[in-house]
């Protein structure tokens, strides 16, 4: 009964997981107008999400292409394959370069507000002792 629970990380990140897939699916919808169906099936779990209330939509799995013409199906492998695509193993030098300018230009700035508010507090002080000499 006690002790520590081999399985809570895995629960965790399940969760953690398929809470952001169902709100990324719900403003998908709301902010694009996409229409979305969502199914998720694990041992925790059996989810379904559809933007529409309508019973005919989605059509059937194998009618999907003959109503969407030019559907871009991915599966299991093919989605593994385009993610380590899109993801760079390194991040460029010139990102870094660039990245590390804008952070100086802010922090100058801040430096620059940050002076600019302390010399006006000074002299707001100023007046306000001298006023009650």
């Amino acid at each position: 009964m006690g002790g520590p629970d081999p399985h809570k990380k895995a629960r965790i990140q399940f969760k953690n997981l398929s809470n952001t897939l169902k709100s990324k699916a719900h403003k998908l919808s709301e902010k694009c107008g996409a229409r979305v169906y969502l199914f998720i099936e694990h041992e925790r779990e059996c989810f379904v999400y559809k933007s529409l209330d309508d019973l005919l939509w989605p059509p059937p799995d194998g009618l999907l292409e003959k109503y969407y013409n030019g559907l871009d199906r991915k599966g299991f492998k093919d989605m593994q394959t385009s993610a380590s695509q899109d993801e760079p193993d390194h991040v460029s030098q010139e990102w870094l370069s660039a990245r590390r300018e804008h952070l100086c230009g802010l922090e100058k700035l801040y430096r620059l507000h940050w002076n600019t508010k302390v010399q006006q507090d000074a002299k707001e002080e100023t007046n306000v002792l001298e006023q009650n000499s």
